[in-house]
């Protein structure tokens, strides 16, 4: 039986609401040619297969995970003729961003000049060139 890998374009994931794409599916460059089809499956490494979904490719959260766990899939590939599996481990890291008001930022610059208010940033950035 040929070996070859599955693949996932991404582990790790900031927004952790179901219905968020993980990543995309596919297998390696050693794999038979065809078309392969992916899904979840038993065995060693599955613990959290429940937590998520396949679709088109595409590993997708089913139901909401929490910041900073780590999650253990199987899955599957299938052209009809050749299979691989392979247990990822996906890393919820809950990094949603995190839009701040002007007015509440101070900026101290190299300097140790002092500004807060809706021109911190600016005024920062026209002290040093550029930089904070």
């Amino acid at each position: 039986k040929l070996e070859f890998d599955v693949v996932l374009s991404n582990n790790k994931i900031g927004v952790l609401e179901a219905g968020q794409v993980v990543g995309t599916l596919s297998v390696g460059a050693f794999a038979p040619t065809g078309t392969y089809t992916y899904s979840l499956c038993t065995g060693e490494g599955d613990t959290d297969n429940s937590k998520f979904r396949i679709e088109n490719g595409q590993l997708i959260i089913g139901s909401a995970l929490t910041k900073f766990n780590t999650y253990s899939i199987r899955v599957k590939a299938d052209n009809g003729k050749d299979s691989a599996e392979t247990v990822f481990t996906i890393y919820a890291l809950g990094g949603i961003p995190v839009t701040v008001p002007a007015s509440d930022i101070t900026v101290t610059t190299g300097s140790q000049n002092k500004t807060s208010g809706d021109e911190s940033a600016q005024s920062a950035l026209d002290n040093n060139a550029n930089t904070i």
